[in-house]
């Protein structure tokens, strides 16, 4: 899959400006060009792209960052391939990656499970532990630590979707990569590929989980909410079908669904002591809710006809 420069932007967090001239100086990604001469990058330039950020977030310069990637790389193309061992706390990603077929033949699921708490040691060694952020409970950064002592690796892959800041901050600067949902399965794989290439590359030492949380401010209906339509599984399915829908409609509108699903979640467990705070999060729920309905009524249709003979 491919995105214009503006997607990429916001897949990223990178400002357009800086995003064109590491392209420039760096050669950080090489995005191929449409017929009208836009911009397109991949799955893989996304992932790099993220790669770079996250390690200047731990403090690397911009060209220290691409450096030790490359290094990294090098190094991983230099070795026999092997399949990259992981462990998997979420509730649909281990099928969304067969669903992507010879694409996820570098990784080797050693587990799957929905708690962390049901991860044991592996005899063939796990190498990355990926796991929902939803699924650390109250307390991520103990809760991650010990899931990381249960299967005996020092490496993590977090995805999430909303959380507070202060919290993503802290697993960033411990060396954890986050991965924003909802994330292709050809993005979460050159993710796990580069965790694995960087550790190898660097020798790095186990992460940093220890320690006190950094002092960061976080800036800041009436019916039921809705039943859901589509499950995570369906959302993910519909995440990766090959659509004869030329402009990847179904894809898109599942991510939506997705991102909103994700947000009544957070939501939900954004409770306060303050009772016109707990009404304001409860009307968001609400709402969002049936933002999703519209969001799933619309990937409904749309899955539909593409069922049809064309």
């Amino acid at each position: 899959m491919t995105y214009r420069i503006k997607t990429a932007v916001r897949l990223t967090g990178i400002p357009r400006n800086t995003l064109l001239a590491w392209e420039r100086r760096y050669e950080v990604v090489c995005p191929s060009r449409a017929e009208n001469g836009y911009r397109l990058y991949s799955d893989g330039d996304i992932a790099r792209l993220n790669a770079v950020r996250q390690l200047m977030d731990q403090g690397y310069k911009v060209g220290e960052a691409v450096r030790l990637l490359r290094s990294a790389t090098a190094q991983e193309h230099a070795e026999p391939q092997t399949g990259v061992r992981i462990a998997i706390v979420h509730p649909s990603m281990a099928e969304q990656l067969r669903h992507a077929g010879e694409s996820a033949a570098s990784l080797q699921v050693l587990q799957s499970v929905g708690s962390w708490t049901e991860l044991s040691a592996s005899a063939s060694g796990v190498e990355v532990l990926v796991i929902s952020l939803d699924r650390l409970g109250d307390d991520p950064r103990r809760s991650l630590q010990t899931a990381l002592q249960l299967v005996g690796t020092s490496h993590a892959l977090v995805t999430y979707s909303y959380a507070p800041k202060h919290i993503l901050q802290r697993l960033v600067s411990a060396g954890v990569r986050l991965v924003r949902q909802p994330v292709r399965a050809s993005q979460l794989i050159t993710a796990i590929q580069e965790i694995v290439a960087l550790s190898r590359g660097s020798g790095s030492a186990a992460l940093g989980l220890q320690g006190p949380p950094p002092t960061v401010r976080v800036p800041e209906a009436v019916q039921e909410p809705l039943e859901r339509r589509f499950d995570d599984l369906e959302l993910a399915r519909f995440s990766e079908m090959v659509s004869s829908v030329a402009c990847e409609c179904p894809n898109h509108l599942a991510g939506l669904v997705r991102a909103l699903v994700d947000f009544e979640v957070y939501a939900t467990r954004c409770a306060n002591d303050s009772p016109d705070d707990q009404a304001l999060h409860r009307w968001l729920e609400r709402n969002t809710s049936r933002a999703r309905h519209v969001v799933e009524e619309m990937l409904y249709e749309v899955a539909m006809r593409d069922s049809l003979p064309q």
